[in-house]
């Protein structure tokens, strides 16, 4: 399959800070069940914009890759036109900082909230269903020690049920129409 501009490409990161990644993942079942812990938006040429820890970044579709576990999802919407609006808007982004605390704003994205927002500036208007950020472990059922410790480190009370997103979610939505999933060891075209 061909990756087009807009595609929005979902992984679980075995990269970076392993607990975090870990515990994203416990938070929401995506699609085919799988437990999508970070997204990025296909820009063409062989590149992705995402937000990972260090902030907004453009990187090379090989180096993304590398950091994904088994599971790879492409996801397509069905405008193509919005598609490619989406993919040029997000790289006016690179270089902001990473949203360590997952309450929404514009100054400092996560990597699903900066999909949300790109789509919906490009569509001038909410694109993607929106959700309310949840904490509890779909395993344990309740808030985990990690997320009590690390917005206690932040010096808030765990945001449940604020306005957000995860990229799980987000690889349900209804306005993905296409999916597939990549193979790492696979030659991509793009």
């Amino acid at each position: 399959m061909v990756l087009k501009e807009g595609d929005i490409i979902f992984i679980s990161s075995v990269d970076e800070d392993s607990d975090i990644n870990d515990e994203i993942k416990n938070l929401c079942i995506g699609y085919d069940g799988m437990h999508f812990n970070h997204v990025g938006i296909y820009v063409g040429n062989g590149e992705i914009v995402e937000a990972a820890y260090k902030g907004v970044r453009k990187t090379d579709i090989i180096g993304f890759l590398e950091t994904a576990g088994e599971n790879i999802l492409v996801g397509r919407i069905e405008d193509q036109t919005l598609a490619r609006r989406s993919a040029l808007l997000s790289q006016d982004y690179v270089g902001l900082p990473y949203n360590h605390t997952y309450i929404e704003c514009e100054e400092a994205f996560y990597c699903s909230q900066l999909i949300h927002h790109v789509y919906d500036i490009a569509n001038e208007g909410q694109f993607f269903e929106k959700h309310r950020l949840s904490y509890k472990d779909t395993k344990m059922g309740g808030i985990s020690r990690y997320w009590l410790d690390y917005y206690n480190n932040l010096g808030m009370d765990v945001p449940e049920g604020e306005p957000g997103s995860h990229p799980a979610n987000l690889s349900l939505d209804e306005r993905i129409v296409s999916r597939f999933f990549l193979e790492k060891e696979k030659h991509i075209k793009w």
